[in-house]
């Protein structure tokens, strides 16, 4: 599995998660983390996340990219939202909505060194499913342990057929 990540380039899928990764090998001269791996959240993640407020780091910033290491399914971000649904309708007919301020947790997928997280403006950037939102560097081991979750696109967009919509999810 680690050399069709390596050479396809091409986002892999946790479905449990909803996130995608995409790895590349990269030629570090005695390095044991010699894989820079980019993680997103997938369109059916977004489809439970409302209107992002703020996206805020769990891991020291003054420590990425220096000794930021983090272990798979720690928390290393948090994503504040709000959203409206429709809940039904009064007596007269009249739409009536429910509001939701929340919060999601992402956790870190693999094992591994943290090279930049995406604390991206909400104003001024949107979150969508290619935002790289985390930038790691891992070794091989850890990488293969996650390929033990992982599945191609065709294989996720299967699984995702299979689950109820997601709570903001466009018709």
């Amino acid at each position: 599995m680690i050399a069709n990540i390596a050479t396809t380039g091409r986002k892999l899928f946790f479905p449990n998660s909803h996130l995608w990764l995409r790895a590349r090998k990269e030629l570090l001269q005695a390095a044991r983390l010699s894989w820079l791996v980019d993680v997103g959240l997938t369109q059916r993640k977004l489809d439970d996340i409302g209107d992002v407020s703020s996206v805020n780091t769990l891991v020291p910033q003054e420590r990425v990219n220096r000794d930021c290491f983090v272990q798979a399914g720690q928390n290393i971000m948090e994503i504040q939202w709000d959203g409206l649904t429709i809940s039904g309708a009064d007596e007269l007919y009249h739409t009536v909505y429910e509001t939701y301020e929340e919060s999601t947790l992402i956790q870190s997928p693999l094992s591994g060194m943290v090279l930049k997280v995406n604390t991206l403006d909400p104003d001024r950037e949107e979150l969508d499913e290619d935002t790289i939102l985390l930038q790691m560097r891992v070794d091989t081991d850890s990488l293969n342990l996650a390929t033990k979750n992982l599945v191609q696109e065709g294989e996720y967009n299967d699984f995702v057929r299979t689950l109820p919509r997601g709570r903001f999810q466009d018709s």
